[in-house]
């Protein structure tokens, strides 16, 4: 007897191929998605802690700060601008410049879970330092910082007998009529000038000589005298220098921005608003 095999149909054979097709990619699919189930997402950074701690009150004036995160920091986005230092007397701390401008500091740490920065410049003793960590941190993801942090330290000071002598010699020969008085490097020397908010007269800044002598005073803004009850230095607009604001009483309020060679110019911005007592 002789037996006749049939041989598959062009279509059946379509269908099967067809089938095994499906089946693959319906595998592939599922193993892919099986692995990325197992694989877990890289979170979002956040911070961790800081060196030195926030509210420290006696770090060594050239101590390094670093900031560790719960997350590797990309490189690329590590920079003075997303690692903010500001100094209460001597400005924003930054890099890619010199000493006297306070932009000798060095960043370190991207691609790590801390990061350090080397001010370069030692701050002021009693320096009260602000660092505030931004958003613009990212990991390798590309995921932000999930929370902005600042936090406040103040270097220490080598310590004494709080005892004072006698006054050794006057700031000016010219009397004013003093409500504040500021300390900060205005012009970048490294050494404190001072700032006196007068009371119905012109406010005035005295350039320090660096022996704890004072040139003559200038006028902050000439000719225009206010009633001005405090006058903190800060850097307002970001540039490394320290502005200045007058809180002045029952009169407008003024802002002047430094350009880091001394007394402030005209002031440039005002707000008005009574000035707390």
């Amino acid at each position: 007897m002789v037996r006749r095999y049939l041989k598959p149909h062009r279509h059946d054979r379509s269908f099967l191929a067809s089938l095994v097709a499906s089946v693959t990619r319906a595998l592939f699919v599922a193993l892919l998605m099986l692995q990325l189930w197992a694989t877990p997402a890289q979170a979002q950074p956040s911070f961790s802690s800081s060196s030195p701690a926030n509210a420290t009150h006696a770090t060594a004036v050239g101590n390094n700060i670093s900031a560790t995160f719960s997350e590797a920091i990309a490189g690329g986005t590590v920079s003075a601008s997303t690692f903010v230092v500001h100094g209460g007397f001597t400005g924003q701390h930054g890099t890619g410049g010199t000493a006297s401008t306070h932009r000798d500091a060095t960043l370190t740490g991207g691609g790590s879970t801390t990061l350090t920065f080397d001010p370069g410049t030692d701050f002021a003793p009693g320096e009260l330092v602000g660092v505030t960590l931004t958003t613009g941190l990212q990991n390798g993801s590309a995921q932000a910082l999930s929370a902005a942090r600042v936090f406040q330290f103040r270097a220490a000071t080598t310590g004494g007998p709080a005892v004072f002598s006698n006054a050794s010699h006057d700031v000016d020969s010219a009397t004013d009529n003093a409500r504040a008085t500021t300390l900060g490097d205005l012009d970048g020397d490294g050494d404190l000038d001072l700032v006196v908010g007068n009371y119905s007269q012109v406010n005035r800044v005295y350039l320090n000589t660096g022996t704890s002598h004072f040139s003559a005073g200038s006028d902050v803004e000439t000719g225009t005298t206010h009633k001005t009850r405090s006058a903190p230095l800060g850097d307002l607009d970001g540039d490394g220098d320290l502005d200045l604001v007058t809180g002045n009483f029952s009169a407008v309020n003024r802002v002047y921005l430094g350009d880091g060679s001394g007394p402030s110019p005209p002031a440039t911005t005002s707000k008005r608003r009574r000035a707390k007592l």
